[in-house]
């Protein structure tokens, strides 16, 4: 992939979960998962209904007035982050009066009741993504849910809003991924048998237990 000029390199919205779960992870060839797989049908609903929404084109201009109402899913979106070009597909992603609803599904087959850390910081990504793409001045939300992969129910979701915290906890994140990138860091270890266990990395060199 040939890089515009001043970008040194690419953050996905896959790099920010995977990496909080095993900073090892980064860079990875991983191994198609049963969840994963679930995802990808999710994606391709998700595709489904905004093409079947599908309506004037998205663009910074009608973005700026905050009036118009959007809706985005799963829809190529890139912004720029100092020399970092990061690329994401929400899932579905709604402005209503001002105010962006950023949401994920994620699917499992726990039933547990509990967004993780690394779930809540990719929504955060596509906040961040959405709002460097538009450069618009509505107020950002984010909300997960969690669906069973079996039945496809919505069983949890827990959400918030994408303010200052989350937004700088979101960008020191980016630069500690650019800086183990571009080898100015190095990825540290969890220390953790369990996540070796489930991890679906398929050679990291660093496997535990």
């Amino acid at each position: 992939m040939k890089l515009p000029d001043g970008i040194k390199c690419v953050i996905r919205a896959s790099d920010v979960s995977s990496f909080l779960f095993c900073e090892h992870q980064l860079g990875k060839e991983r191994i198609r998962t049963a969840e994963m797989n679930k995802g990808s049908e999710l994606h391709q609903e998700y595709e489904e209904e905004s093409d079947s929404m599908a309506g004037e084109a998205i663009s910074p201009e009608k973005a700026k007035d905050l009036k118009n109402n959007i809706m985005i899913a799963e829809e190529l979106v890139t912004s720029i982050y100092g020399d970092i070009l990061l690329i994401g597909k929400p899932d579905r992603a709604v402005r209503e009066n001002g105010v962006w609803t950023v949401e994920d599904k994620k699917s499992t087959n726990s039933r547990k009741e509990k967004v993780f850390e690394n779930q809540k910081m990719q929504t955060y990504f596509y906040c961040e993504l959405i709002k460097r793409w538009l450069n618009d001045r509505a107020k950002y939300n984010w909300r997960v849910h969690l669906q069973d992969q079996k039945t496809k129910e919505v069983y949890h979701s827990e959400g918030g809003e994408y303010g200052e915290n989350e937004r700088q906890r979101l960008l020191w994140l980016l630069e500690r991924i650019r800086n183990i990138m571009l080898g100015e860091d190095r990825a540290l270890h969890h220390g953790n048998p369990k996540k070796c266990e489930f991890c679906s990395v398929k050679d990291c060199g660093q496997k535990l237990g």
